[in-house]
């Protein structure tokens, strides 16, 4: 369906984004170093490894904290072409909202959206259950209240059902010498 409205490397370059912020998950394991296959290696600009990394050493903070490895960055990334990624150039579908509030339910939340009214932005509200954090009913009834008192233009649900948490790789404690069961 994308492949019939965007040009080959547009979607390539989305479905590269969503692989890497998916493979994030491994870092629990404590992965020495990050391997990304030739074919994929032109997608990983300068700009979008500084984004996850950001996104590996804060989302990931408290794990290291609980885990004794508070000088573990995340693995060591492929080195990367140096000229900044090009533009998609996605044309977006018309509509009443110029932002995405991605709603979880928690406090950043809550001030995000906050924040948008204040400044009187349109927004839609796409909201998510996901699996890793119980059944989806009382995930989504916890959303709704935050998303009912928010003046976004409409609501977006996603349900996700994650089953790596199903391996067994996943009870494996992580060690500040090894992530290796």
């Amino acid at each position: 369906m994308l492949a019939a409205t965007y040009r080959r490397a547009a979607v390539d370059t989305l479905a590269f984004h969503i692989a890497l912020f998916e493979v994030s998950k491994g870092v629990s394991f404590g992965p020495g170093e990050l391997h990304v296959d030739d074919r994929w290696l032109p997608f990983l600009t300068p700009e979008l490894l500084a984004l996850w990394q950001t996104v590996v050493r804060r989302v990931w903070a408290h794990w290291r904290y609980e885990h004794g490895l508070d000088a573990y960055e995340g693995p060591v990334p492929p080195p990367v072409d140096q000229k900044p990624g090009a533009e998609l150039g996605l044309p977006l579908p018309a509509g009443p909202a110029d932002h995405l509030w991605l709603c979880g339910g928690g406090k950043d939340s809550l001030l995000a959206s906050h924040l948008l009214d204040t400044l009187g932005e349109r927004y839609d509200a796409p909201v998510y259950a996901h699996s890793t954090y119980g059944r989806s009913r009382p995930q989504i009834e916890l959303i709704d209240r935050i998303v009912h008192t928010s003046k976004s233009a409409a609501e977006h649900r996603i349900y996700m059902y994650d089953t790596a948490t199903d391996l067994p790789s996943a009870t494996c404690p992580p060690t500040a010498a090894s992530a290796r069961c």
